[in-house]
């Protein structure tokens, strides 16, 4: 009812295949994802219940017929057309097969499926590209600063650091400089501002991460959006044995992002789940990611954790930088 596995064998592209033949970026197969994969989207989708996935198509793409250097990736074209890149050919030529993104496509690729839990495998992209869903379903545009985006998504953005510039959008240093991000080689260059005092004018993703005004919570924040969909994945977790994989890794690192995160977090619930008569949340997340009834007991617990996070402070060195990208 809320989503739509793919068939074994269905095509996100057009084109016919011979057996055995290893496809092309734009050429993927829909596998059979395993039962911890399944179990993994069903906890993923449990935890953010309080977001409408009817008619979300999830790919699960077969390993052997795919070698794509990216972890995942979600389209959403709000018209429902199929489009080159996403069309069904061959047997599965059907209203069934074809990618119509206007209800959002989940493509996993096998790069995420090398791992099932944790920030770095497939719960983490789940959360990730699901986060991306919730991104166009509210804003109606998957980008956040530029001619597209949105009154609602250009102040968000700017909560996390992020302004418009004349040809891109611009990343806020510490010292007042403007950054904008170069997709050629990932690295960020000085555009305008305070330059810092060691005069440098590119900076690799950790040394952009660490002189950020809001630092992002990993190394992949390529734009607001990104950077946005990353911390989401982080906070919805919940709270992990792994310090570097959950929750309090977020509030740790990043205090002021971890803020904007958990206050977008719960106006989302808010939409689904409602408030009282008088105006305080029916639902929060809970430590362990799950939503939970907004009970005082639930709330001092959560606030003394917080506390507790915030008093251990930054931790040192960061999350390691991906070597994988989760997508384009």
């Amino acid at each position: 009812e809320r989503k739509k596995n793919v068939m074994p064998d269905e095509q996100t592209s057009d084109g016919p295949m011979r057996p055995g033949e290893k496809q092309p970026e734009e050429k993927q197969i829909n596998g059979v994802p395993t039962v911890q994969e399944l179990e993994t989207l069903k906890d993923v989708m449990t935890n953010t219940s309080h977001e409408n996935y009817r008619g979300v198509k999830v790919w699960f793409i077969r390993p052997d017929e795919n070698a794509t250097p990216m972890l995942a990736k979600y389209e959403n074209d709000g018209k429902g057309k199929p489009t080159p890149e996403n069309a069904c050919a061959g047997d599965c030529c059907s209203k069934r097969g074809i990618s119509r993104s206007a209800n959002g496509d989940m493509v996993i690729l096998p790069l995420s499926r090398v791992e099932t839990k944790g920030i770095m495998g497939l719960e983490g992209t789940l959360y990730h590209e699901l986060g991306h869903h919730e991104q166009y379903m509210k804003y109606k545009s998957l980008e956040f600063v530029g001619p597209f985006a949105k009154n609602k998504s250009n102040e968000l953005a700017k909560e996390m650091g992020w302004v418009a510039g004349k040809e891109q959008p611009l990343f806020k240093d510490k010292t007042g400089g403007l950054w904008s991000h170069n997709e050629e080689d990932g690295t960020f260059r000085f555009d305008s501002g305070s330059l810092p005092k060691d005069g440098k004018r590119t900076l690799d993703q950790l040394q952009m991460r660490e002189r950020a005004l809001v630092k992002p919570i990993t190394t992949y924040f390529d734009n607001a959006m990104e950077m946005h969909a990353e911390a989401l994945s982080m906070y919805r977790m919940g709270e992990r044995a792994d310090i570097r994989g959950g929750r309090q890794y977020l509030a740790t690192d990043s205090p002021k992002l971890y803020e904007t995160i958990k206050k977008f977090d719960q106006a989302s619930i808010d939409k689904k789940m409602g408030q009282d008569e008088q105006g305080h949340s029916k639902f929060v997340r809970g430590l362990d990611g799950r939503l939970v009834e907004n009970t005082s007991t639930t709330r001092q617990l959560i606030e003394q954790r917080e506390a507790a996070w915030r008093a251990s402070g930054s931790i040192d060195p960061p999350l390691p930088a991906r070597t994988h990208k989760r997508h384009k």
